[in-house]
């Protein structure tokens, strides 16, 4: 027989605590989603919140058509962060190095939960945020997403040429 002493858990989601700047997806270039590192607060999902990080242009390209959409961008509330550190766990001492400080925003520090299952993906938001509301346009959010995605691909050709 195996005894178990402490605590156990079957969470679902795990809480931590980040430090960063709060920006707009407009405000993100292609180029700062490389070299910078950007955290979103979306909805809740299942027990904790859709915590996720911009990783490619498509998910960028996502949230900046929300963003343009005032109804779903109601009803959304996207919250984006320009990441600076991120605390877990039992750590107290936190460094930042000042010369990587936009000089312009506040500082937040947020305390997120976030749940295990949150995006991944432009899929995922697609799925989550789009496809669950009868009542959006997804016409209109598809015109403005390819427009992006098209901008996209001619400025890489632009760059190759």
């Amino acid at each position: 027989m195996k005894i178990r002493n402490g605590f156990v858990s079957n969470s679902s989601s795990t809480s931590f605590l980040i430090g960063g700047f709060k920006i707009e997806a407009s405000k993100i270039s292609n180029e700062d989603i490389e070299n910078k590192t950007y955290i979103v607060e979306g909805k809740e999902w299942c027990n904790a919140t859709d915590i996720f990080y911009i990783k490619d242009v498509n998910m960028l390209n996502f949230l900046k058509t929300a963003e343009r959409i005032t109804d779903i961008n109601k009803r959304l509330k996207f919250s984006i962060y320009q990441l600076l550190t991120v605390v877990e766990g039992d750590e107290y001492e936190v460094k930042v190095d000042l010369s990587t400080l936009p000089k312009e925003g506040d500082m937040s520090i947020v305390s997120l939960e976030q749940d295990y299952g949150s995006s991944e993906n432009v899929g995922d938001l697609f799925d989550r945020y789009l496809y669950e509301f009868d009542n959006v346009d997804l016409k209109e959010f598809d015109v403005i997403y390819s427009r992006f995605q098209r901008k996209d691909k001619l400025n890489k050709i632009e760059e190759n040429v």
